[in-house]
């Protein structure tokens, strides 16, 4: 897509290893087939209770928060939203139709997904359950699964907000 459209694009990339995202077969889901489209959301996984949106490094961790949510019956949707600044917007409202919304990144949440997204429900006027999970003061060095785990951001830490919040949720 950035090679062949003109204009400024940015393509962030970390230094840590990330798993490939697979479907629930197993087949890579950004695999053969896939395109990019600016703006779009994709689905990584299907789910009625709720709703993830997350980026980058932040998908697979999801999707592990997501098999274990699916043991314990909860099912949530994971969306990955590649273009924070210009959100699906269609896509948001069918989230927020869950009732919940749950911000999953490794940015601060002031100013990365989480701002985005409630800047976005509060535009079209929705109001799900809404929790952004994130940076909230940044830190030291060390191993990427300690550092996301000291910030509240393991796969753990998202299966325990998600259980919660749907203790919580509005029931409009």
């Amino acid at each position: 897509y950035v090679a062949r459209t003109p204009g400024n694009f940015l393509v962030g990339m970390g230094r840590s290893k990330t798993p490939v995202i697979t479907d629930e077969e197993g087949r890579p889901l950004f695999g053969e087939g896939y395109e990019f489209e600016y703006g779009r959301v994709d689905l990584v996984r299907e789910g009625e209770d709720g709703a993830v949106l997350t980026m980058g490094p932040m998908v697979y961790r999801a999707v592990k928060a997501w098999e274990m949510l699916k043991q314990r019956g909860v099912e949530v949707k994971i969306l990955n939203v590649p273009c924070p600044v210009d959100l699906d917007r269609d896509a948001l409202k069918e989230a927020a139709g869950t009732g919940l919304v749950v911000t999953y990144e490794d940015h601060h949440i002031d100013t990365g997904l989480g701002a985005s997204v409630a800047l976005a429900l509060a535009e079209e006027g929705l109001s799900p359950k809404f929790v952004r999970m994130g940076i909230r003061s940044y830190g030291g060095s060390g191993k990427p699964d300690e550092l996301f785990s000291s910030q509240g951001l393991s796969p753990e830490d998202l299966v325990r907000v998600v259980l919660e919040s749907l203790e919580l949720r509005r029931p409009y």
